[in-house]
Formats: structure tokens, sequence, C-alpha cells
């Protein structure tokens, strides 16, 4: 029963968030720390920001740089998350009910859709 309730975890967690993994490549580097990897779609239109737990309040990137007016949304979450500039760095403010697991789409690895330049 444990395989089971392993693989259906892992089909719940594609259903918010395969966009992030099929049909896409890799970004320019894979990763940033030990804390985010990214893929980015064929087009290049899009970057994805994926972080294995969550990040708290706020979710910082110095690699990906959003196209200015973009919207960044978290999978699973229909709104657009606000996001700002701050340096080199983009950090995307995280609302504070996500910050009950309950409330959030998935329990783990969340990912971001960004508009990149």
């Amino acid at each position: 029963m444990q395989v089971i309730d392993r693989i259906n975890y892992v089909g719940d967690w594609l259903k918010v968030n395969g966009e992030c993994i099929y049909a896409t490549r890799t970004y320019f580097r894979h990763h940033e720390g030990t804390d985010l990897h990214f893929t980015r779609t064929k087009d290049r239109k899009h970057v994805y920001i994926i972080s294995p737990k969550w990040p708290g309040e706020k979710l910082q990137s110095r690699l990906v740089k959003p196209r200015k007016g973009t919207a960044i949304r978290l999978l699973g979450l229909d709104r657009d998350l606000p996001w700002r500039q701050d340096g080199d760095n983009l950090v995307i403010d995280l609302p504070k009910e996500l910050q009950d697991e309950a409330m959030r789409p998935c329990r783990q690895a969340c990912a971001f859709r960004v508009e990149s330049e």
C-alpha cells in the first residue's frame, strides 16, 4: 500500500506542476544554491523556479530576470503574485494565507512561472 500512496502523491504533484517538467528544457543553469532549481519552455518565453521546500514569506533569485510587467504565478494558484527587483534579486512575495501548508496547491516542491527576458 505504501508504494501506491507514493505513486498517487507523485501523480497529484504532476497535476499541479507538470508544466514545469513536461516539454521543458534546462535553463542556462539548473540550480541556484541548494534550494532553487530551474527549467524553461522550449520557446524560452517562461522560466520555472522550483523550490523543493516552502521558501517562507518570499522567494529570491539572482538568476531569473523577469520581463518588465510580467505576471508571476505559483503553479496551482489562480492569481498573480506580487514581485519586485531588489538590486540584482528577483523577490516574489508570498501571500500570508499560503504560509499555512493546507492552503498551498501542493505539499512539496512548489514551482513558479516567470515570463523572462
